[in-house]
């Protein structure tokens, strides 16, 4: 079973808001009598309400310059928040303040969107749910004579009125990619759950708390964000096949994959076998890996050949696939960051080795420590300013770059084909411009997605392991690298 998503929450939000305003009896004789108790127990709820939707108010990550359209909201649901009841709260009160915490705990750590929409549409939900919460309370106070003049009536008045006015995002346009975010638990056996194992093994991988990262595990991760991408390119290409997405939005968004996938087999295979750093990969980061190629294996693949999107669609369904797609974007964006930040690491800190034979020589007369080397076939720490360094962060930074433009693009699936693409500017000429700029990052013959081989992918990644009894043939199975104090 699936986690909830911070999307569904909303959705729960908005059901028990209006199931306040159902509660508000059409007789008016009848609403007097029920008056006094129900706005009791309304009232008894609001103050945590207005507590946990200044949390959730508060994590939706909008830059601080677009806040401001809240200045008299936040003052206000301070105050409400600063006033406790006498009462037991109303359940769905109550239910509603437990929804707007964990959304707000979901949204705590989430990035800042490429564009401010997609924010602003989760944030126009959590404010459909207080205005709507508010106005059924103001509803039962105006037939409480003991309740309506007191300072609750304008209180309330000033929560619904400046969360109205703050929406700025039509009802029918409230999607976007933080709907997708869910605390999903490591390990479980969801699509979600294996991108999210894989990602914290792979983030441990790449920021290792004591010494320096394996060149190996490197590698292996630039792998996984290929396979990622390509997979995540079939799946996005299967729902714009069945409708699902626009067929504008799916093309934009697959050939941003498919350029980003490109980007990240050139980082695999900028790694050199003569170079090297630490030892082997860590364990938990192979079996991630493996899990995450497994999972996709089974989902895109029918044998040796794609799997038709009905197929696909058979597995698991079109819009869970997109959200997982979408989950697994923005991992491969922020993994990208600190897979840069790791090579960038690794060739200035000169933390890489390689054979004495193999470095290139930049000067007319060759050190006498490096011909030492060369001579007993040494290996030595790989200068930062060696063609083989400055490839392999030229290359890193190009990848992440290309990930970036992807996890843009797909974040557009969240949204209808008509909604504009970016703050003043509509979907057509937005997406024409993702999908020209990641064409022209693809080299003339691109690799087809259909030409991946798993199998292949699997071999190499276990060689990247280097178990003993399968050694990569064209590395040195004993390299001999001198303490850094006898080094250059």
């Amino acid at each position: 079973m699936s986690p909830a998503t911070a999307g569904q929450l909303l959705d729960d939000l908005q059901r028990q808001a209006w199931d306040l305003a159902a509660a508000l009896p059409e007789r008016r004789s009848e609403r007097h009598k029920t008056a006094v108790q129900t706005a009791t127990g309304y009232l008894a709820g609001w103050p945590r309400l207005a507590q946990m939707g200044l949390h959730a108010l508060r994590a939706v990550p909008l830059s601080p310059g677009a806040q401001h359209h809240l200045a008299l909201l936040i003052p206000a649901l301070e105050r409400v928040a600063a006033r406790p009841v006498k009462g037991t709260a109303d359940p769905r009160v109550a239910r509603m303040a437990d929804l707007l915490g964990a959304v707000g705990d979901l949204l705590h750590d989430e990035p800042t969107a490429f564009d401010q929409r997609d924010a602003l549409a989760v944030r126009a939900k959590i404010l459909a749910g207080l205005e709507t919460a508010g106005r059924s309370t103001l509803g039962f106070l105006d037939h409480a004579a003991r309740l309506s003049n007191t300072r609750w009536p304008g209180e309330l008045g000033k929560v619904v009125d400046e969360a109205h006015r703050s929406m700025r995002v039509p009802a029918g346009e409230r999607q976007g990619r933080y709907d997708d975010v869910a605390a999903v638990t490591l390990g479980d056996p969801t699509l979600a759950g294996v991108i999210a194992r894989w990602k914290t093994a792979t983030a441990a991988a790449l920021t290792p708390e004591a010494g320096a990262a394996s060149s190996r595990g490197v590698q292996m991760a630039a792998m996984d964000f290929r396979l990622l991408a390509i997979s995540s390119a079939v799946l996005v290409r299967g729902a714009g096949h069945l409708r699902v997405i626009g067929q504008d939005v799916g093309t934009a968004a697959v050939v941003a994959l498919e350029a980003a996938g490109e980007g990240w087999r050139e980082a695999a295979a900028s790694w050199p076998p003569h170079v090297r750093a630490g030892g082997r990969a860590s364990e938990d980061q192979a079996t991630a890996s493996m899990g995450l190629r497994d999972s996709l294996k089974d989902l895109v693949r029918d044998g040796d050949k794609w799997a038709t999107p009905e197929d696909i669609a058979g597995r698991l369904d079109p819009l869970a696939a997109l959200a997982d797609v979408r989950r697994g974007a923005t991992a491969a964006e922020r993994l990208g960051y600190a897979y840069q930040s790791c090579v960038s690491s690794l060739v200035y800190s000169e933390a890489l080795t390689i054979p004495a034979r193999a470095v290139q020589r930049t000067e007319a007369a060759q050190p006498t420590e490096l011909s030492a080397a060369v001579r007993r076939g040494h290996w030595v720490p790989l200068p930062a300013g060696q063609p083989a360094a400055t490839n392999l962060t030229t290359v890193a930074a190009a990848a992440v770059e290309l990930t970036r433009d992807a996890r843009r693009a797909v974040d557009v699936t969240s949204r209808g084909p008509r909604h504009p693409f970016a703050i003043g500017e509509l979907a057509p000429s937005a997406l024409e411009r993702v999908t020209d700029r990641a064409r022209a990052r693809l080299p003339e013959k691109p690799e087809s997605p259909a030409q991946v081989d798993l199998g292949d992918l699997r071999t190499r990644v276990s060689a990247l392991m280097e178990h003993p009894m399968s050694l990569p043939p064209t590395l040195p199975t004993q390299p001999t690298v001198p303490r850094r104090a006898h080094q250059l």
